[in-house]
């Protein structure tokens, strides 16, 4: 399933190219030379607009070869484009942008843009290092510290220092006047920490915060909402969750995250009739391999193994593919294909749960490589995960889920873990039953 995290896909994507969006709403505002074209049809849709706006800026970018900051633009474009695209070939066209503007001016560069793509491929090494070098720059605005600021407690986030993201996530709050973003990523951190009353009281402020009240705002909105439905997903409140992922629908009809998340909850009450539609239509919009991964378990569960099988390839070929252009990005989506549909392709499945660890060494992706280890036989692996989590801040119904099963594996007493996960969650051990089953 899809978690919310700080500011890059799953939320911590949305957030991230958030502020990529709000740095190519403001190069739209470049007077651009008589010779290009600067307004584009209203019938384009969004990628359409975004196509548009790229050439636009590698135009000027070819024109004049010291020119910098339209190939950052052009840069900003494409991760704006992966987003709704969901195709890792625009993230690498965005690579090439970045060179391209790095190249331009020795010793110089759009180091907070780069640190912008590398947070949103989950190198975070890489982003900590930008982020030192845009902190240098003479060029830097406040609302640039700000952004490097949430970029650098994304990157303590991500591994597994929650204590150090929380300072900074705390002084986020004060200094941006509790800015939507700084409370949505202080949210997130209280979610996973099992802080829910104060993760719910964050989220409801920013909702309602009037500065994202315009219609213009509608999918930052959106944003807010879907992460709090994520939230009542993982908390086990189904009904509740299925109500704001609408209500975020509605603000953002075209968001193909959005949509996927209300599809995983359908699924989740048991609507597969409503989960087959949705994960059809992202499926033929997006070509996305969680999409399909969606149907072949619907199509499994009503006994259409050939079909299910079928999709289950073609979703492989496309984790493949997205692995091979940015692995530490990729691994985090594809750990749930192996896990759910291809646990038997152990090798596979425990390369990629431990790459995904590895890459952002938090709570979420341990407890998925503790699955792994369970799928695989390794209880006592899955045992040492479990354990080092445990002694973290990181508080999820999976987590007690996973340490459940593992102690009934090693033939120990699970009553505790097992209340611990349905009181976070109801039915938590129910919607792990898959991996109860075991190798």
């Amino acid at each position: 399933m899809r978690r919310a995290l700080p500011i890059a896909i799953a939320i911590f994507l949305a957030g991230v190219l958030s502020y990529a969006v709000s740095r190519l709403d403001h190069a739209r505002s470049v007077p651009p030379p008589t010779t290009v074209a600067t307004t584009a049809p209203a019938a384009l849709d969004a990628l359409a607009q975004l196509d548009h706006d790229i050439a636009f800026y590698r135009a000027r970018g070819e024109a004049d070869p010291h020119d910098w900051i339209d190939w950052e633009y052009a840069a900003h474009g494409y991760m704006a484009r992966a987003r709704l695209s969901g195709d890792y070939a625009d993230w690498r066209h965005a690579e090439d942008a970045l060179d391209r503007s790095f190249s331009a001016v020795p010793n110089f560069g759009p180091y907070l843009t780069r640190a912008t793509f590398n947070s949103a491929m989950h190198r975070l090494d890489r982003a900590d290092a930008d982020l030192d070098r845009a902190e240098r720059s003479a060029l830097i605005t406040i609302s640039d510290y700000d952004a490097i600021l949430a970029m650098r407690a994304d990157v303590r986030f991500y591994g597994g220092r929650y204590a150090e993201a929380l300072e900074i996530y705390d002084g986020q709050i004060a200094r941006t006047r509790r800015s939507v973003d700084a409370l949505v990523m202080l949210a997130q951190l209280d979610w996973h920490t099992g802080h829910f009353e104060e993760a719910t009281a964050l989220l409801d402020e920013a909702i309602a915060d009037p500065r994202i009240g315009s219609d213009r705002d509608a999918a930052m909105r959106a944003w807010v909402l879907m992460t709090r439905a994520m939230m009542e997903r993982d908390r086990g409140r189904l009904d509740d969750a299925l109500t704001v992922i609408e209500t975020a629908h509605a603000l953002s009809p075209n968001d193909a995250h959005i949509d996927e998340v209300g599809a995983e909850i359908h699924e989740a009450r048991g609507d597969d009739d409503e989960a087959l539609a949705a994960f059809r239509a992202i499926a033929a919009q997006t070509s996305s391999p969680q999409a399909l991964d969606g149907v072949a378990r619907i199509l499994m569960r009503r006994g259409d193994t050939l079909s299910a099988r079928e999709l289950t390839l073609l979703a492989r070929q496309s984790y493949d593919a997205q692995i091979a252009y940015y692995p530490e990005a990729a691994y985090g989506h594809a750990i749930d294909h192996w896990l759910r549909l291809e646990p038997g392709d152990v090798d596979r499945m425990i390369e990629i749960a431990e790459g995904n660890a590895t890459a952002r060494p938090y709570g979420e992706t341990k407890v998925k490589l503790a699955m792994a280890y369970l799928l695989a036989g390794r209880t006592a692996d899955a045992r040492r995960v479990i354990d080092e989590v445990l002694t973290t801040e990181w508080r999820t119904a999976d987590l007690y889920g996973v340490d459940a099963i593992t102690r009934e594996r090693e033939g120990q007493d699970a009553s505790a873990p097992r209340e611990a996960a349905e009181t976070m969650a109801p039915g938590a051990l129910e919607r792990l039953a898959w991996l109860s089953a075991g190798p």
